[in-house]
């Protein structure tokens, strides 16, 4: 499965014909919500959502241990299981292929996406990996309609003072008002809530328990670039994993 069509990039060549505001829509995109001016709140959240996701268009995600042993278990998860529901679903941060396609090893993806955990271990692709997974899947009308911007800000699990906190909640709602979100989207660092990743690509969040459809596939993505479809998931049979050594 590969995506086809322009990246965010050559999308902001139309959207920001002048080379230097789109170097200044990058730097401010990949900006913490909470150090953006409420002009360049606007500003972000106006060129951001003419990024858009729409019916046929093919969409990634990093995939951690965890989700790799939901999908793929070694041994099949008991009856009553949450995890056998989990099997056929998807949900959380994606990113569109086309803006993925040129940052294709497992470094690149942990900077491009923001991957790096800061030690705290829920990272997809921990720093000098030798390989990354990665869910790929289309998607549909259904699915590209519940896929929305994370407008917002980032939170702290421990603030300084009242103020501080009081500063961090008014620049998330400033970032979601900008953006047109009901409500502000909140998450620890390296959240951004510009709808952009630290690394600056487009993010979208897909809500839990999005069911997976037809032809989702995980690929292994390797140091060298290189890549081999890992598994295929079909809604009748659940996943199918391919037999070491295919290509």
């Amino acid at each position: 499965m590969a995506a086809q069509g322009d990246g965010y990039q050559r999308q902001l060549e139309t959207i920001l014909p002048n080379e230097a505001d789109r170097q200044r829509y990058e730097q401010l995109s990949k900006t913490l919500s909470t150090d953006l001016t409420p002009d360049e709140a606007r500003h972000v959240a106006d060129v951001r959502n003419q990024l858009t996701v729409g019916n046929g268009d093919i969409v990634t995600k990093a995939l951690n241990q965890g989700a790799m042993d939901t999908y793929l278990p070694s041994t099949p998860h008991p009856d009553g299981d949450r995890r056998q529901q989990w099997q056929n679903q998807v949900g959380g941060s994606i990113a569109r292929g086309v803006d993925v396609v040129d940052i294709n090893t497992p470094q690149q993806l942990r900077d491009g996406l923001a991957l790096d955990d800061k030690g705290a271990g829920w990272t997809p692709i921990p720093a000098n990996a030798d390989s990354a997974m990665q869910l790929r899947y289309k998607l549909d009308d259904t699915t590209a309609g519940e896929a929305f911007i994370p407008f917002g800000g980032p939170n702290k699990e421990t603030y300084a003072d009242a103020a501080e906190q009081q500063r961090y909640d008014d620049a998330a709602q400033r970032m979601a008002d900008a953006g047109g979100a009901a409500t502000p989207n909140r998450n620890l660092d390296p959240f951004t809530g510009t709808g952009s990743t630290g690394g600056g690509v487009p993010e979208w969040i897909v809500p839990r328990g999005t069911d997976l459809p037809d032809r989702a596939e995980i690929w292994q993505v390797d140091r060298d670039g290189g890549e081999r479809l890992h598994a295929v998931y079909d809604s009748r049979y659940g996943w199918y994993q391919l037999p070491a050594g295919t290509p």
